[in-house]
């Protein structure tokens, strides 16, 4: 199953909605990517208001205030025609029940700190760098390159560090396991009733989410399409 797709064409993301035969609830899936297209953020926003709840990712650490300045760096290069998630579709604005499907800053910060000071260090200083040369050089064929996103991931040959796989944990696994944790506790409660809840998250979360929902309730796909995102 893919979520987002590089070719020729841009980068685009697959919207799933998700049934069960043993719910009433309906999920529907959004793979986001942090920078895109006006037009995807807008179209996400007019199907959210469609959905009775929505759970959103977000952690406010001042670590990932450092991470992000990549992207709002990028996003001030007006030949890009682009736009920031956070500010396009601001979903703790929204009139829809929102539910928090990310780490607190405090579990964030924890997760954080195991990994090895010397690399902290270089990440938080690269982020910013790398946003200025993505600025420099950057078009939009070039930002959408190399960017899918499958359920099941492409080999990798190259051994990770135990820098990388602590960094990894930190970014994405352990922010995997809290999503899962609140739609199963969102499922209990609301698994019965006859709604929709939008799950808005980074597209490298989507997979591990998919593989929880099919195996525990047996979610499956009953509509899908694809939107252009850059």
């Amino acid at each position: 199953m893919q979520f987002l797709e590089s070719s020729v064409i841009g980068l685009r993301a697959a919207i799933y909605r998700f049934s069960s035969k043993s719910l009433e609830l309906e999920l529907l899936i959004f793979p986001m990517v942090h920078i895109g297209d006006p037009s995807y953020y807008r179209y996400i926003k007019t199907q959210l208001s469609n959905c009775d709840s929505v759970v959103f990712e977000g952690v406010k650490s001042k670590k990932t205030w450092f991470l992000v300045q990549s992207y709002k760096i990028l996003q001030k290069k007006k030949s890009l025609g682009l736009e920031l998630q956070s500010k396009a579709l601001n979903i703790e604005n929204m009139p829809i029940q929102k539910i928090h499907g990310d780490v607190t800053a405090e579990e964030f910060d924890k997760s954080w700190r195991q990994i090895p000071l010397w690399f902290r260090t270089i990440v938080l200083i690269c982020a910013p760098l790398y946003g200025i040369y993505q600025y420099l050089v950057t078009d939009r064929t070039s930002l959408a390159k190399d960017h899918s996103v499958e359920s099941v991931p492409l080999k990798n040959d190259i051994d990770e560090s135990e820098e990388s796989l602590k960094f990894d944990e930190a970014i994405l696994h352990d922010r995997d396991s809290k999503l899962v944790e609140v739609l199963e506790d969102h499922i209990a409660t609301h698994g019965n009733r006859s709604e929709t809840t939008a799950i808005v998250y980074g597209a490298r979360h989507i997979p591990a989410v998919v593989a929880f929902l099919s195996e525990k309730y047996g979610f499956k796909v009953t509509k899908s399409e694809w939107v252009q995102a850059i």
